[in-house]
């Protein structure tokens, strides 16, 4: 939870608490003991930071450099923008550098296994656009039906239910975390 406090007098102390409270607490002699108290200095001015800089609100109002891959053009900015081409996941901060999406899959390659599946592997991509949390999306047309297997975090998938004697296209899509915001992903 998070309040914002407004009207506040420049240069100025404030200590500020936060007492836990519920409809009999005005009767708990231990009502301190849910107490958390913080001093501000409201002389923090965000306008102290320079461009490519931004105003962390959780240490304290200090000047933090922009984290990799993202800018802030203006002083005084309260975050840094990713720069075009990299993103942050929705649960990532402020704080967390800006990642792209991977390169593709190298290597593909398939072995039939009956004649209604095959295996098809593959090597991780050069590339992981700076993050851990990779994963792979597969697609595998016939005519004009198209079948999609996704979050597939092995280099390897084995496919059925084909249809004997019939020619099919599969692609192999690396992701990861970002690659939702990436417009260039196919």
């Amino acid at each position: 939870t998070h309040y914002t406090l407004t009207g506040l007098s420049p240069q100025t102390n404030y200590t500020i608490s936060v007492i836990s409270m519920n409809g009999v607490s005005d009767q708990d002699p231990n009502i301190n003991n849910r107490t958390s108290t913080i001093i501000i200095n409201t002389s923090s001015d965000t306008s102290a930071c320079v461009a490519g800089e931004y105003t962390s609100l959780q240490d304290n109002g200090e000047c933090i450099v922009c984290p990799e891959n993202s800018y802030s053009p203006d002083a005084g900015a309260l975050s840094c923008d990713c720069l075009h081409g990299y993103y942050r996941a929705e649960n990532e901060g402020v704080d967390t550098e800006c990642t792209t999406s991977p390169t593709a899959p190298l290597d593909l390659e398939w072995n039939v296994i009956q004649s209604d599946s095959i295996c098809i592997s593959w090597s991780p991509p050069s590339g992981t656009g700076g993050r851990t949390d990779l994963y792979y999306t597969i697609t595998y047309t016939n005519g004009g039906i198209t079948n999609e297997i996704n979050n597939v975090t092995t280099t390897h998938y084995t496919l059925t239910g084909l249809s004997p004697q019939t020619n099919y296209t599969i692609s192999v899509i690396s992701m990861n975390g970002v690659s939702d915001q990436d417009p260039n992903i196919n």
